[in-house]
């Protein structure tokens, strides 16, 4: 078998090919995994913001329940949620309060509190929540 050259075919992928493909890869992945780890993180966000709306609702709904509410300032606590904290202003509603120009005269509505729920941290450092209900004065 005098001059026998055995010639190779190719089969497969050289070991830069390799190399190139797992590059792609892991920047792929990387992408997917970031996207992941903020995905999560948006939903337990939400998850609170959703948590504070419906601590907010059931506070103003206290706030309506016992009537027409007298002005001034009042805070507390959560009891079902420990470690936030609640605080209520209620004020009177005049014409530049909602906006109106009355040409200069100052009309009061009698019948109308601004109530202005804040929810804050434990250590009251941090406001999480605000919500603003007008609240009218039933017959």
């Amino acid at each position: 078998m005098s001059g026998m050259n055995v010639r190779y075919k190719r089969v497969g992928f050289t070991f830069l090919e390799i190399m190139i493909a797992l590059a792609i890869i892991s920047i792929a992945l990387i992408a997917a995994l970031r996207a992941q780890s903020q995905s999560i993180r948006t939903a337990a966000e939400m998850a609170e913001k959703v948590k504070l709306l419906n601590m907010a609702r059931m506070k103003m709904a206290e706030v309506e329940l016992y009537g027409f509410p007298d002005t001034g300032e009042e805070e507390g606590e959560f009891e079902d949620y420990p470690g936030y904290k609640w605080k209520t202003e209620v004020k009177p509603v005049s014409s530049s309060l909602l906006g109106i120009d009355a040409g200069g005269i100052e009309l009061s509505f009698d019948e109308l509190r601004l109530v202005k729920l804040t929810i804050y941290d434990e250590n009251k450092e941090n406001i999480l929540f605000e919500l603003e209900s007008l609240v009218a004065k039933k017959e």
